[in-house]
């Protein structure tokens, strides 16, 4: 009898008695058998907003009685992504994903579930295959969006195709650069870079190192990945001169900044300049960490012995292994 349930549940509520009201809406949410039970659903909401106080798993139960009789349905939907993604409940989270998608009329959440089912097979699953199928979807509903090819390049990436990949994410990178999103611009370029560079493409790799600093002229990281990609080029001039600006520019903590500095003396003792090398390396001795000071005596030595000045050489060794 639905009606002298719902009638006992009101009372029972009226009452404060929440434990026995959810129970009477559970027991009206599991007599409804036809999909367009309307009193069912209505049913296993209330109960489960009930239960969610006080019994998490009953209220799961009624809320997936709900996606039973309406699949899609937002609040149901909603509460059990968070309860699977909680438990690891991966293939029942797909699944939910995929009935959404499947009912939504709403571009934005289409998309906004397909990216989320692409980085599940990516991150739990471990299967890029199932992912690229999504992915595709995902670039047909939003082509102009960068976030559908970053996920793309870890697909990619995770096939081996990484030159491939290098090059999606620079697609991702334009398509954000065009649509404001400089962050995201310059994200995407730098990982493109590290991928150029893994793959021994220092033309490349700096290229995009270069296209990061047109965006951001103080990024950090794109100006030492640049440097460091010069330096392998035999370009030591151009790694000391951005070695030089990191050192001049750099907001960062001293210890950090004295990494630079020995970075900066390591291109000027290349390029064949001691002196400045030196005073590269002695900034680095007194302002960066236990590793970096050991570092900076050790490559002093090193410059006294290139100039064979060996007592000098003889003391920063000491000193390079007292810190040790």
């Amino acid at each position: 009898f639905p009606a002298a349930h719902a009638a006992v549940a009101s009372v029972r509520w009226a009452q404060r008695d929440e434990a026995a009201a959810a129970e009477r809406y559970r027991v009206l949410a599991k007599a409804g058998g036809s999909t367009d039970d309307e009193i069912a659903v209505r049913s296993a909401l209330v109960g489960a907003r009930l239960f969610d106080r006080q019994d998490r798993n009953k209220a799961t139960e009624l809320y997936e009685r709900v996606i039973e009789l309406r699949p899609g349905q937002p609040e149901a939907t909603d509460a059990l992504m968070t309860r699977y993604r909680e438990s690891g409940r991966v293939h029942d989270l797909i699944r939910l994903l995929r009935a959404r998608i499947a009912s939504s009329a709403v571009p934005a959440t289409q998309l906004a579930d397909h990216l989320t089912l692409a980085e599940l097979y990516l991150d739990s699953l471990d299967d890029p295959t199932s992912a690229r199928d999504v992915i595709d979807r995902a670039l047909e509903l939003a082509p102009e969006l960068g976030a559908p090819e970053t996920l793309l390049a870890r697909a990619e990436i995770a096939v081996g195709e990484t030159a491939t990949a290098a090059k999606s994410l620079e697609r991702a990178a334009e398509k954000c650069r065009a649509a404001g999103d400089v962050r995201g611009q310059t994200d995407a370029l730098m990982h493109a870079a590290a991928l150029w560079s893994d793959l021994g493409r220092p033309d490349r790799a700096l290229t995009t190192y270069e296209q990061v600093l047109v965006a951001r002229p103080e990024a950090v990281e794109a100006l030492a990945g640049a440097a460091r990609t010069k330096a392998l080029g035999g370009d030591h001039a151009g790694a000391a001169e951005l070695w030089q600006r990191l050192v001049d520019t750099s907001t960062d903590v001293p210890t950090k900044v004295a990494e630079y500095s020995v970075e900066l003396g390591i291109a000027r003792m290349a390029q064949g300049d001691l002196a400045a090398a030196r005073n590269a390396f002695a900034w680095a001795s007194h302002r960066g960490s236990a590793e970096i000071q050991v570092r900076a005596h050790r490559l002093l030595s090193e410059a006294a012995s290139v100039g064979e000045d060996g007592e000098t050489a003889a003391d920063e060794i000491n000193a390079a292994i007292t810190l040790a």
